[in-house]
């Protein structure tokens, strides 16, 4: 986000917000920069907050600034800071500030500690077989997939019990990862690390493994560069689907659509036809269409019939009556030039069929 007042000045400022399952992160900067003619300034003030809540309530504060004065790309001043703040329980405080001038610099650092280490209080364990198995008897744990594609081949008819012939059936639970040795379950210890294993027997059918995203902090002992670089959620086995046995289908079959065109009546040959459209454009429209481009099955034209435009025509009607009150183009051009609410100046356009 950008605050600078004025193109001398540059100001902006970002932030961030991270939740997972075990832990809250929260963090903002501000950035400054300054020029005018040969002398510049810079700095920055940031702010980095990270709150724990297993095995037990920890928090970790940093803030950070530095400001520096720079004279034609040279560096006359500058000022560090940089503070740690880290508790409950044994608490941790550390802060750092130095300062450059010219040619001498002063620094200082204050480190202090107090309190005791309270190790991990963890739960009573966690029998993990056990938590699988009942999350497993619940009826929600099958799911019917369709098939993404090719369902259309197989419809189901409408209110019927049963499975689609191309589906999937899904068996996953989200309990606890499947295949892997488990450190902890939540806040509370496991019977056994030993890995849980899932076997899912079927007859007329393929059994693939299925897997669902768990909180990598509530199973696995986790540093806090970890917690920090890596996804809070991971894909882990879960289970199982069941898929039907090799299928196929027959290549399709296309079939000619033809399109008949009718120009009249088709009972009497004989008779002559006339025609009336719009324009020009309406009639080039008939070419275009599916219709014609078909294969004509209309009877040939009459020998000798012709089409053609009469010349263009103007009159002039009553706008209340439909009247003709004038013809002529001098007419109608005396009526368009006349803003008048009862008289309109009108082309008609006839397609007359005339003999030889």
């Amino acid at each position: 986000m950008s605050l600078s007042p004025s193109p001398l000045l540059s100001i902006w400022a970002d932030a961030y917000l991270a939740i997972t399952a075990s832990s809250l992160q929260f963090g903002a900067g501000v950035y400054m920069e300054a020029t005018l003619g040969p002398i510049g300034a810079k700095g920055h003030l940031s702010l980095d907050t990270l709150i724990h809540t297993e095995p037990t309530l920890h928090f970790s504060i940093s803030i950070s600034g530095q400001f520096q004065l720079i004279v034609a790309d040279d560096d006359i001043c500058s000022i560090n800071i940089d503070v740690l703040l880290e508790g409950p329980g044994h608490w941790h405080a550390h802060a750092h500030a130095s300062i450059d001038m010219f040619f001498f610099s002063i620094s200082g650092t204050l480190d202090l500690g107090w309190g005791t280490d309270s190790p991990p209080v963890l739960g009573p364990p966690v029998d993990v077989p056990a938590e699988v198995l009942a999350a497993l008897s619940e009826d929600t744990v099958w799911t019917h997939v369709l098939p993404a594609a090719d369902g259309g081949t197989v419809q189901l008819r409408s209110g019927a019990d049963a499975l689609h012939p191309l589906g999937v059936l899904r068996l996953t639970q989200t309990a606890a990862p499947l295949d892997v040795a488990l450190a902890k379950f939540g806040a509370n210890s496991v019977a056994s690390p030993d890995p849980v294993t899932v076997t899912i027997a079927t007859t007329g059918g393929v059994v693939v493994t299925a897997q669902e995203l768990f909180a990598t902090s509530q199973f696995f002992e986790l540093s806090d560069e970890d917690r920090l670089s890596k996804p809070a959620f991971l894909p882990f086995d879960a289970g199982g689907r069941v898929e039907g046995e090799a299928w196929q289908v027959s290549d399709a079959v296309s079939g000619t659509v033809v399109y008949e065109e009718s120009l009249g009546d088709d009972s009497d040959g004989a008779k002559p036809r006339n025609f009336r459209v719009l324009d020009a454009i309406a009639f080039g429209w008939v070419g275009l269409g599916a219709a014609g481009r078909a294969r004509p099955s209309a009877p040939a034209p009459v020998a000798g019939l012709r089409i053609a435009v009469s010349p263009l025509t103007y009159s002039v009607a009553d706008a209340t009556t439909g009247a003709i009150v004038g013809t002529g183009a001098a007419a109608a051009m005396m009526a368009s030039t006349r803003i008048s609410a009862d008289r309109v100046a009108v082309a008609d356009f006839e397609l007359q069929a005339v003999h030889s």
